[in-house]
């Protein structure tokens, strides 16, 4: 999964992960971007018996510069 993050979302950021702090971005042409498995990064699935559901919840935690 590819999750990116225009900087100007999130102006005068100093650090930024996710809810899992193991989970840093990369930054790439003015974005932060986070790369994980689907099962990983506060990521969770389920199989209903004919799908499999992924679901998808982020909190992004940010430090502010000063």
């Amino acid at each position: 999964m590819k999750l990116t993050v225009d900087k100007c979302v999130i102006p005068g950021v100093n650090e930024i992960n996710l809810v899992d702090d193991s989970c840093t971005p990369t930054e790439e042409d003015g974005n932060y971007v986070f790369e994980t498995a689907l099962d990983e990064c506060g990521s969770s699935h389920s199989f209903d018996g004919e799908f499999i559901r992924f679901e998808v919840n982020f909190e992004i935690f940010a430090t502010l510069k000063f």
